[in-house]
C-alpha cells in the first residue's frame, strides 16, 4: 500500500526546476576516490512521463483502468484482514455519444473533465471523513469509484447518490449548457464478488440495469441481475442472427375511417418466433434493440420489407399506406430519409404510400440532426405522424417547427375516455388543437364498442384496435383490401 502511496505523491508533486544527478564512487590507484557526476533529470522526467501515461488518464489525469486494478486489489486485501468491505461504484452518462457525435469530441472532451473535476469536489467530504474514495476513468464516459469503509455498502450508496445530485448541475461549455446524468451501478466485496473482475462485471451489469429505467438513478447489484444480462445478451445475439437471415416477418394492424368504415391504411409491426424461444413479443425485443444500437439495423430491414410488400400489391391492383415505427437513433445514425429513398426506387413504389410514425420525445430533444432528418423525408413524400401525442415531455412549440400530417391519440387516454370526464377532455383538446392545425386525428387502442362510437361522435377521423381488427398477415390483409373499392380505385391512379 505504501508503495502505491509514494508512487501517487510523485506523480502529483509539482515539477521544480532543479536537477537531479546520479553520483558514482571510483576508487583508484593510490587511494585516491574518483567521484562522478551524471545529471540524470532527463532520464527521471522520461521514466515518470512512462509511468504516468501507463497509470493515468492524459484527459482528466485521474487513475486509469490499470491503476484502478491495482489500487482495487490492494484495498481488497487490506479490507480482508480487517473484515471491511470495498465498495464498486460504475458510474456511466446518458446519452453522451450525442455530444460527441453533434457537437464534436473536442467539446466532449471538455464535459469529460467537467465531470471528473464535479465527482472529484463530491469525493472530498468522504475522504475527509476517514472513508478512502477514489475516482478513476476507465475509458470513454465511464468512471468507477473505490469506496472501503467498515459499512462499505451503505458510505457507497451514500456517495454514488450525491454524485448523482452533483450532476444535477448543468456542464457549461462556452454557450452550451450539458446535463450529464448518470446510471450508476454498486456492487460490493465480500458480498457480491471476491475479486476485482467480478466486482467490477457486477458494478457494470446493475449499471446497465439502471440505465434500462431510462431516468438517472442508483441500483444495487443482485445475482438475479447476472441471470436477465445473459438472457438480455443470448437475445440481442438471436436477433442480430434473425436480421442477418432475414427471420422476420411483418404483421399489418389496420386502421380505419370512421365515417365509412374503410382501412385508410395498416401500420407495420414486426413479428418474431425464435426457434428455440418461440414467439417473442416486440415489447421484449426492441428495448435490447434500442439500446444495443441494433433497432438501426432491424429499421432498415423493416423499410426494406415494407417496401417489397408495398410493390406486391401494387402488382395486385392495391395501393395503401403503411406506416412504420421510426426511434430516434434511427434518425440520427440510420440516415432512414436516404434508405427509403433507395428501397422505394428499388421497387417502384411512391414514397408518399410509407408513413412514418415518431414519438414526440424525439422531436422535445430539439435535435438538428432529427428534425433535418424528418424534413428529408417529408421532401421524399413521405407523410408522418405524431405516435402517442401527450404522454412524453408534450410541447406545442414542436407542432410548427416539424408539423406532422397525424396526431395519434395514445391508447391509455382512448382506455377510458367514455367513462371518464379528464380523459374525454383530453381527447376533446388534442381532436380540437388537431382540427385548429388541419392535422388527421387517429385514435389507438379501440376495444370496445363505447370508445368506437364516443370518437364517431366527436369527429375523429380513424381508428385502430382489436375491436376493429387485430394484426393481420400480409395475405389476410390483401383479402381485406381487395374488398375495398378505395384502395382499388387508389392503386389505378397510382398507376396513371
Amino acid at each position: 500500500m505504501t508503495r502505491l502511496v509514494d508512487r501517487q505523491k510523485r506523480d502529483n508533486r509539482p515539477q521544480a526546476s532543479q536537477r537531479l544527478s546520479e553520483l558514482r564512487f571510483n576508487r583508484c590507484d593510490g587511494g585516491d576516490v574518483l567521484i562522478v557526476r551524471q545529471d540524470t533529470s532527463e532520464r527521471t522526467a522520461a521514466a515518470e512521463h512512462i509511468e504516468r501515461l501507463a497509470y493515468f488518464d492524459p484527459l482528466t489525469g485521474l487513475a486509469n483502468r490499470q491503476r484502478r486494478i491495482e489500487i482495487a486489489e490492494h484495498l481488497i486485501a487490506d479490507a480482508a484482514e480487517i473484515r471491511e468491505g470495498v465498495g464498486f461504484i460504475y458510474l456511466d452518462l446518458n446519452s453522451f455519444k450525442r455530444v460527441n457525435d453533434s457537437f464534436g469530441h473536442s467539446v466532449g472532451d471538455i464535459v469529460l473533465k467537467n465531470v471528473a473535476a464535479v465527482l472529484s469536489d463530491t469525493l472530498a467530504p468522504f475522504a475527509s471523513q476517514g472513508t478512502h474514495a477514489s475516482l478513476a476513468r476507465l475509458d470513454g464516459d465511464d468512471f468507477v469509484i473505490l469506496v472501503r469503509d467498515a459499512s462499505a455498502r451503505t458510505r457507497a450508496l451514500h456517495i454514488a447518490n450525491a454524485c448523482c445530485s452533483a450532476l444535477e448541475m448543468p456542464i457549461i461549455c462556452g454557450q452550451l449548457e450539458f446535463f450529464a446524468t448518470p446510471s450508476i451501478g454498486v456492487a460490493v466485496f465480500p458480498d457480491d464478488g471476491e475479486d476485482v473482475e467480478t466486482l467490477l462485471k457486477h458494478a457494470a451489469t446493475a449499471m446497465y440495469q439502471a440505465k434500462s429505467g431510462g431516468v438517472p438513478t442508483v441500483v444495487v447489484y443482485t445475482a438475479a441481475m447476472s441471470a436477465r444480462l445473459r438472457d438480455w445478451l443470448d437475445l440481442e445475439s438471436r436477433l442480430r442472427r434473425a436480421v442477418r437471415e432475414n427471420l422476420l416477418a411483418l404483421r399489418f394492424q389496420p386502421k380505419f375511417r370512421l365515417h365509412d368504415n374503410s382501412i385508410a391504411g395498416a401500420k407495420a409491426l414486426i413479428h418474431w418466433c425464435d426457434a428455440e424461444h418461440g414467439e417473442i413479443a416486440p415489447t421484449r425485443f426492441i428495448p435490447i434493440a434500442e439500446e444495443s444500437g441494433l433497432i438501426v439495423d432491424v429499421g432498415a430491414w423493416v423499410i426494406r420489407a415494407v417496401c417489397k410488400q408495398l410493390r406486391a400489391w401494387l402488382d395486385d391492383g392495391i395501393a395503401v399506406p403503411i406506416a412504420i415505427n421510426v426511434s430516434g437513433k434511427q434518425l440520427l445514425y440510420g440516415d432512414t430519409a436516404r434508405l427509403i429513398e433507395t428501397e422505394a426506387t428499388n421497387f417502384g413504389i411512391p414514397a408518399s404510400l410509407i408513413e412514418l410514425e415518431i414519438t414526440e420525445s424525439v422531436l422535445v430533444s430539439d435535435s438538428t440532426a432529427a428534425r433535418s432528418s424528418v424534413e428529408k423525408l417529408r421532401q421524399l413524400g413521405c407523410r408522418s405522424a405524431l405516435d402517442d401525442f401527450g404522454t412524453g415531455y408534450s410541447s406545442l412549440a414542436y407542432l410548427t417547427r416539424v408539423p406532422p400530417d397525424r396526431l395519434k391519440i395514445d391508447r391509455s387516454f382512448v382506455h377510458n375516455m367514455d367513462r371518464s370526464t379528464s380523459d374525454a377532455a383530453i381527447v376533446d383538446a388534442v381532436m380540437s388543437l388537431a382540427k385548429t392545425l388541419n392535422l388527421v386525428v387517429t385514435a389507438e387502442g379501440v376495444e370496445r364498442c363505447g370508445q368506437l362510437e364516443w370518437l364517431r361522435a366527436r369527429g375523429c377521423h380513424e381508428a385502430q384496435g382489436f375491436l376493429l381488427s387485430r394484426p393481420l398477415s400480409a395475405r389476410d390483409l390483401q383479402e381485406h383490401l381487395l374488398r375495398s373499392a378505395p384502395a382499388r380505385l387508389a392503386a389505378a391512379a397510382l398507376r396513371k
